[in-house]
């Protein structure tokens, strides 16, 4: 079964997007909010700056030193209400008036504009010359101009208003940007509750049909939301796949019970005729005796052909309904292996071919003796049919290495040292009468590994062919989840 990383589910995603669109959601009134009130506000204070500037500026041309500082004096009064800032020094930047004790530093010597940190004592209207202490520092814009050689002006404004505000804006930006960051994931997670919940179903559903169990349904809530129309319209889909498999099966079913008895009649038929035929072969011809012995003799073993097709077709049947399950017990793996290898030993030997059976003692797996018998006995029956002389078969019935998932614990394993399977061949040599360009020529229907398959299917095991170079390797692997544990009685038709 496929498995979702947590990092590349939908519901994470989903949960991301949330994120952006409520982040969104909340930074674009707070950026219209800032252009409307923190920018108008700062634009605001330079354009008043900038006049007050102008305005001083044009009093010096006019009026001259004298004019200006008392301009500036006057305006004292107003300076705390207003946050204004002024201040007139020569070459030297020593102060000659204004509300600035001294020339600062950190702004240097450029003209322009200037956005720096200044200590002002808490009466920002105070004149040069007080003895006070400074306040605590505050953030200002400053205009530096240069009225002439000798006399520089500086006209600013206390910005710890328009820093509280933006200040303040951030700080709802960054707790909204928090909000929306926490709503996503509790929607994400909710989202992802709710809709695994119906996925889960979903896939449990589909998994189980994709095991062969097509009598399986998904769950509807009554609730006639998108997911019960979904469940409904895939179970109608399922109801008839369910009754096209069981039409077709019903047909091969009688097909296959319907021929068996008069092919039985034709062999019995065959048998008479051939014993009539050598008991009368003192008084026919020997050479019609012969030829009518050996057509006899053929058409006895297409019949036999044609009656292990039929005999596997319906066992076959019976695997695919999955009835079988309600039969299952625990089994030991290395005693059935142990069995069936030794079975077959003598026929391997007769054709020179080293069988070596190697099993772990009480490996138990939860299933049917008889079918895991026969499926291990197919099995040894290609390997014999494919080994060539002097060759080898191994057999062996152990615990499974973990996979990259940890999740087996016993395996059976047959390797022999034939010819092996190209890879076309091998993704379809478990599809009924499949034979490839290297069977053709042997005895058999294509039946053998279809048969393995149903048998792995029905016990959720996994089976793989894998090629050996040279020989073939094929394995069958439990999950712990099928080793000791056994069915669901609900799920007795499960395959």
């Amino acid at each position: 079964m496929l498995t979702t990383s947590w990092w590349r589910s939908t519901s994470l995603r989903l949960a991301t997007g949330f994120a952006v669109i409520f982040a969104l959601a909340a930074l674009v009134p707070i950026g219209v909010l800032w252009w409307v009130t923190a920018g108008n506000l700062d634009s605001e204070i330079s354009t008043q700056i900038r006049s007050d500037a102008d305005t001083l500026r044009r009093l010096y041309h006019h009026g001259g030193l004298a004019e200006l500082r008392s301009t500036i004096a006057s305006r004292v009064a107003t300076a705390r209400r207003d946050k204004a800032l002024y201040l007139i020094t020569d070459a030297r930047l020593t102060p000659l008036a204004g509300t600035l004790p001294a020339w600062p530093t950190a702004m240097g010597h450029a003209v322009g504009w200037h956005d720096l940190t200044l200590n002002l004592e808490p009466d920002a209207g105070r004149t040069l010359g007080r003895e006070e202490t400074l306040g605590q520092n505050s953030p200002v814009r400053i205009d530096h101009i240069q009225l002439s050689e000798n006399l520089h002006l500086l006209v600013g404004r206390d910005i710890s208003e328009l820093t509280r505000l933006r200040t303040l804006i951030l700080d709802a930006v960054l707790w909204s940007a928090v909000v929306a960051v926490s709503l996503a994931a509790v929607l994400g997670l909710l989202f992802r509750r709710v809709f695994l919940a119906s996925l889960r179903s979903v896939r449990a559903t589909a998994d189980a049909i994709a095991r062969g169990d097509i009598s399986r349904r998904l769950p509807m809530s009554g609730s006639a939301d998108e997911f019960d129309l979904l469940a409904g319209t895939l179970n109608d889909l399922f109801s008839r796949i369910e009754e096209l498999v069981a039409e077709v099966r019903n047909v091969s079913n009688a097909i296959a019970h319907d021929l068996r008895t008069p092919l039985a009649e034709l062999r019995a038929r065959l048998e008479a005729l051939q014993r009539r035929h050598t008991a009368n072969s003192p008084h026919v011809a020997t050479d019609i005796t012969a030829d009518l012995a050996e057509g006899i003799d053929a058409a006895i073993l297409d019949v036999d052909r044609l009656n292990a097709i039929f005999t596997a077709l319906l066992r076959l049947a019976d695997i695919d309904s999955g009835m079988r399950r309600s039969a299952f017990a625990p089994v030991d793996l290395g005693k059935v292996a142990a069995d069936v290898g030794d079975l077959y030993s003598a026929l391997a030997e007769a054709k020179d071919i080293t069988l070596t059976t190697t099993v772990t003692p009480n490996l138990t797996v939860w299933g049917d003796r008889d079918l895991l018998a026969q499926a291990i006995g197919n099995l040894l029956d290609n390997a014999i049919k494919f080994t060539p002389a002097n060759g080898t078969i191994t057999l062996s019935a152990t615990p499974s290495p973990p996979t990259i998932a940890g999740d087996t614990t016993a395996g059976l394993r047959v390797t022999d040292s034939g010819p092996g399977m190209s890879d076309a061949d091998r993704v379809k040599a478990t599809q009924r009468f499949f034979r490839g360009d290297r069977s053709r020529h042997t005895p058999g229907v294509g039946l053998g590994l279809s048969l393995v398959q149903a048998v792995a299917t029905l016990h959720h095991a996994r089976l793989t062919l894998s090629n050996q170079q040279p020989g073939l390797s094929v394995l069958l692997e439990w999950p712990k989840e099928s080793t000791l544990k056994a069915p669901d009685p609900s799920d007795k038709k499960a395959v």
